[in-house]
């Protein structure tokens, strides 16, 4: 039995390294308006076209000693490291839900969560097309795990309203992709995760900020990127948002 376990997580982290090296790619061509359908993948230092077996994930880049072939320029550990993210990622998600659909579609879902993340980040901007992704396997999952119709439009709107009438009062306060992005968490969390979610993205959010102020590297007007945030308390929420708010009640004796 150990051995066929071996086996499956050896395939998960290899499919999972092949699936992360695409968003990798998608990271890199979306703040671009390069499309992720067309185009070889190419070395961003001499535009050259790579072949297939530059493109093997982990494997290419420690072979190359993470250098394009073509070139010799250095290529970004970032890449590398989202290929290792994939990988593991496929992984765990396996070990939190086991042989099921809930395993693959809970991959693919934070996947994009990550891929949001990392592109507010770099661009302060969350691209609706990787919002409308993840909505349709949001909603894919939930034909699989049904929650009521109620729970679902309750966990949708408990966030994401009172972040749009807040960006009412004070102009820019949120994104509107930080907005749509609670809105599609709700929906995947209901309503009792979603509000933990959004409560411990915008705490940490606001102890980053507040460090951010006192090193002068923001001004008190400035923005930053809250979608990496929400992103982190999404995934909180969903690999132990029930055991945070259990453990939260118990401390009032509920």
């Amino acid at each position: 039995m150990d051995s066929v376990y071996f086996f499956i997580y050896f395939y998960l982290f290899i499919t999972g390294s092949c699936v992360g090296s695409f968003a990798n790619a998608v990271v890199c061509r979306i703040p671009k308006g390069i499309s992720i359908a067309k185009g070889r993948s190419y070395c961003e230092s001499c535009q050259t076209s790579l072949q297939w077996y530059d493109l093997i994930p982990i494997i290419s880049y420690i072979l190359l000693w993470g250098k394009c072939r073509y070139c010799k320029k250095q290529i970004s550990f970032k890449h590398f490291l989202f290929e290792c993210f994939g990988g593991l990622l496929f992984m765990l998600s396996f070990y939190c839900f086991g042989l099921t659909i809930e395993t693959v579609l809970m991959f693919f879902i934070i996947m994009v969560l990550t891929v949001i993340a990392i592109i507010d980040y770099q661009t302060m901007n969350i691209y609706l097309s990787t919002i409308l992704t993840l909505f349709i396997l949001v909603i894919v999952y939930r034909f699989f795990i049904q929650i009521d119709f109620m729970t679902l439009l309750i966990g949708g709107l408990c966030i994401s309203v009172p972040m749009f009438i807040f960006n009412l009062i004070i102009p820019y306060s949120f994104g509107f992709g930080d907005i749509e992005l609670m809105f599609v968490s709700g929906l995947l969390l209901g309503w009792k995760n979603n509000l933990l979610a959004g409560f411990i993205g915008i705490i940490i959010g606001g102890i980053y900020a507040g460090y951010l102020l006192l090193r002068h590297k923001v001004e008190a007007d400035g923005h930053i990127a809250f979608g990496p945030f929400l992103v982190l308390g999404i995934i909180t929420s969903l690999f132990y948002g029930t055991e945070i708010i259990t453990w939260y009640l118990s401390l009032f004796n509920y």
